[in-house]
């Protein structure tokens, strides 16, 4: 399945993003290669970029006069979703590994498997509503494991508001492990600044 992207970065700034982003084999389990987004920060202008672009993904994926709320996906999402949640003017939740999330805090634990293994994540409750979009905030998507997890128990919760989506957006995909092909089997859009 190719799914159609909503959003797209022309080819020089791809570049300029990329230049930002460290390449880490065998890390960190032998045959994965890891995207090392954290350089991203050390220069402004490039955060400054990707941060200005990440809205414009979330952005494509948002139906108009749709309330949102931002969640982010512990722990390289936390990045990134600060700056996003500001500029979509919208409530920012955590969705923390469950051995760190505080006890009363969420209202369902769910198992992720992705490249790296098996983790549990604790999903906080949200204040739903009808014509709802959960927008997730990831640093890159790879299989799609632990979002397709989390969206899965989004839309299950949820399932009886109208008009409730949800959507991923991240700053890198890698686009040959399917991830978001994975995530189209549940109709979770998602989309990325750069592509690998």
């Amino acid at each position: 399945m190719n799914v159609n992207r909503k959003f797209t970065l022309n080819d020089t700034h791809q570049e300029v993003v990329k230049a930002s982003i460290r390449s880490v084999e065998n890390h960190p389990v032998k045959g994965v290669e890891f995207k090392d987004v954290s350089h991203i920060f050390w220069n402004p202008d490039s955060r400054f970029m990707v941060n200005r672009y990440m809205l414009r993904a979330a952005q494509a994926m948002i139906a108009p006069n749709t309330a949102i709320r931002v969640l982010s996906i512990e722990t390289r999402g936390h990045w990134f979703s600060g700056a996003l949640a500001d500029a979509l003017d919208a409530p920012l939740t955590f969705i923390r590994k469950a051995d760190k999330a505080v006890p009363g805090t969420y209202g369902s634990i769910v198992e992720s498997t992705s490249e790296y293994g098996s983790t549990k994540f604790a999903i906080p409750h949200i204040q739903p509503c009808n014509n709802l979009t959960a927008v997730l905030v990831d640093d890159v998507l790879a299989t799609g494991g632990t979002a397709f997890a989390i969206a899965s128990e989004l839309k299950t919760r949820y399932a009886g508001y109208a008009g409730f989506n949800v959507c991923l957006v991240t700053m890198a995909e890698i686009s040959a492990l399917g991830g978001r092909d994975r995530l189209a089997t549940i109709g979770c859009q998602a989309e990325s600044v750069v592509q690998y």
